[in-house]
């Protein structure tokens, strides 16, 4: 019997073993969601850096579980990268499992990282590259945690085997940050940040000790992460309102078909939706602007998101 996975807003009983009990109050734990959310986003960034797509990663859950139980839960074949954080005495591992390894190279090369087929061990280019992008995504990391502990990374040791992988102690625990990642329009995929005990308690205590010395009430350094919230980047599109097709319509459709946008022609410029993340935030219509094209709001925040 395992400690369940704690999700955001999942308040349902649990069988609890009390033969592993958690070294951190989950209540504790979840005063660190703000930041895991900041390293999740930073990570995001690298990876849309490397593949030229969008890449949507969000926080699932966590689970504290010792190391060597988690590793035995890993296939043989994987990818794993082991980082030491500069500043604390530690090690910090990301878990990448090789269908979701499979997918962000497909990407990188071209094609759309859909469903991958099931694979014995990654070639030697595949983990070569594979390397570049948790590197990057690495060296995004400490970026979440500056506004109230210095951190860095130093050397990556990357591995296809938890065989070679020691983290701590014997019976070290770790909390596993379960990673929700979506590359452009594709399937939902999942990977793992550990975070053994001796490297998030120092974190934890020096969020803490801001939250005191701020009177800290609900945000942490609020007028900062007010700023860091309103530069965070994100997609606007601006889109002609969706035209239903059957199955068959689609399937035979063919390069030089015209698909009809059920507009007058008189007012071919007008029901733009302006939307980022499925929502509808306004509308707009196409205008020229120079040799470029653009578009002016008519209407704004009709949905909010």
């Amino acid at each position: 019997m395992t400690s369940a996975l704690i999700t955001q807003g999942d308040n349902r009983v649990r069988r609890y073993d009390f033969r592993n009990q958690e070294a951190i109050d989950r209540g504790r734990i979840r005063k660190l969601q703000p930041v895991f959310e900041a390293a999740a986003h930073r990570m995001a960034g690298a990876l849309s850096a490397n593949l030229r797509q969008p890449v949507h990663m969000t926080v699932e859950g966590y689970e504290q579980v010792p190391w060597e139980q988690y590793a035995q839960s890993i296939e043989d074949s994987t990818f794993l990268a082991s980082a030491a954080v500069i500043g604390l005495d530690g090690r910090v591992i990301v878990h990448i499992p090789s269908e979701l390894v499979l997918a962000l190279i497909e990407v990188q090369l071209g094609g759309k990282g859909g469903d991958q087929s099931a694979r014995l061990a990654l070639t030697e280019l595949e983990f070569s590259l594979m390397s570049t992008m948790v590197d990057d995504m690495l060296a995004a990391l400490p970026s979440a945690f500056d506004a109230f502990i210095e951190v860095g990374i130093g050397v990556v040791q990357k591995l296809r085997s938890t065989i070679y992988l020691k983290v701590g102690r014997p019976g070290e625990v770790c909390l596993m940050v379960q990673l929700h990642v979506v590359i452009g329009e594709g399937p939902t995929r999942t990977l793992h940040l550990c975070f053994p005990l001796t490297v998030l308690h120092p974190i934890l205590e020096a969020f803490e000790r801001l939250q005191q010395a701020e009177g800290f009430d609900g945000g942490f350094r609020l007028a900062n992460a007010e700023e860091r919230l309103l530069s965070v980047p994100i997609d606007l599109q601006v889109v002609y309102p969706p035209v239903g097709l059957t199955t068959t319509e689609v399937l035979e459709l063919r390069v030089g078909d015209v698909i009809p946008l059920h507009l007058d022609k008189d007012d071919r410029h007008s029901h733009l939706d302006v939307a980022t993340g499925g929502h509808r935030i306004g509308k707009g219509v196409l205008v020229e602007q120079g040799k470029r094209l653009g578009c002016t709001i008519t209407s704004w925040r009709e949905e909010r998101p």
